[in-house]
């Protein structure tokens, strides 16, 4: 969720609000996005509501404890309490313990904020480094411009890798990865399903299903198919494809 999912900044602290009383009581969107937990901390400190920000924590510990064969969501109760308390050394330690790419960037990222907030620059600018190459790695082009943004505030110059010339929102700004994963998703696979056939993790699934969302700004898998259905020019049938091209 962003500022221009909502008209206004009002607007804009009402769907947090919202966003964080649904997971309170709705504790599926935690299993099937463990990583949701740390952006639901970071949204409750945004609205200086602590207590809501530590029964998030409490949610995914509670959740954590009742899937023990779930690691990732050991390790998202970790990134989530880590931004609670913010400790940079913990959020470290919990970017090299996630699986995929983009989780790994997202701590590295919290990280980078928690010793920005102690004075401490250089160690800053080292997470932001490595949050930008997790972010190259998982092809989050949107998350990639805001840590560059983050260096260049530090006084830094963030190399600039070459990407493809696309728009920011609408069915051309789709990274490769992402309409792969269109592809199979709205074929009615599951994000575990997809994830089994792209060979990319469920949670990678489901960071660029969030990417694709917010680009083509729709809020469900209906909106998406249809989508797709009128750009099926566009696309080549998954089944057509090797499935080693959809690695990364």
């Amino acid at each position: 969720m962003t500022m221009r999912d909502c008209d206004d900044p009002d607007g804009y602290t009402r769907c947090l609000e919202k966003r964080l009383d649904v997971v309170l009581f709705e504790l599926g969107g935690l299993v099937r996005d463990p990583t949701s937990a740390a952006w639901l901390v970071r949204a409750a400190i945004t609205l200086s509501d602590r207590p809501r920000a530590a029964a998030v924590v409490a949610a995914a510990a509670a959740l954590a404890a009742d899937f023990p064969n779930e690691p990732c969501l050991a390790v998202a109760t970790e990134h989530a309490r880590a931004v609670l308390d913010r400790d940079p050394h913990r959020l470290v330690a919990v970017s090299q313990q996630y699986a995929d790419s983009w989780s790994r960037g997202s701590a590295a990222e919290d990280a980078a904020v928690a010793f920005i907030e102690l004075g401490d620059g250089a160690a800053a600018l080292d997470q932001l480094q490595q949050a930008c190459a997790r972010y190259q790695q998982a092809e989050a082009e949107h998350d990639l411009d805001r840590v560059r943004a983050r260096m260049r505030a530090l006084g830094a110059r963030p190399r600039h890798w070459s990407c493809a010339d696309r728009p920011s929102f609408g069915w051309d700004s789709l990274t490769d990865t992402e309409r792969r994963v269109v592809d199979v998703v709205v074929e009615g696979l599951t994000n575990r399903q997809a994830a089994a056939q792209l060979y990319l993790s469920p949670h990678t699934v489901a960071f660029h299903l969030r990417q694709v969302f917010r680009k083509l700004e729709i809020s469900s898998r209906v909106q998406l198919a249809r989508l797709a259905s009128e750009h099926s020019h566009d696309r080549e049938p998954a089944s057509s494809r090797p499935l080693a091209a959809a690695g990364h």
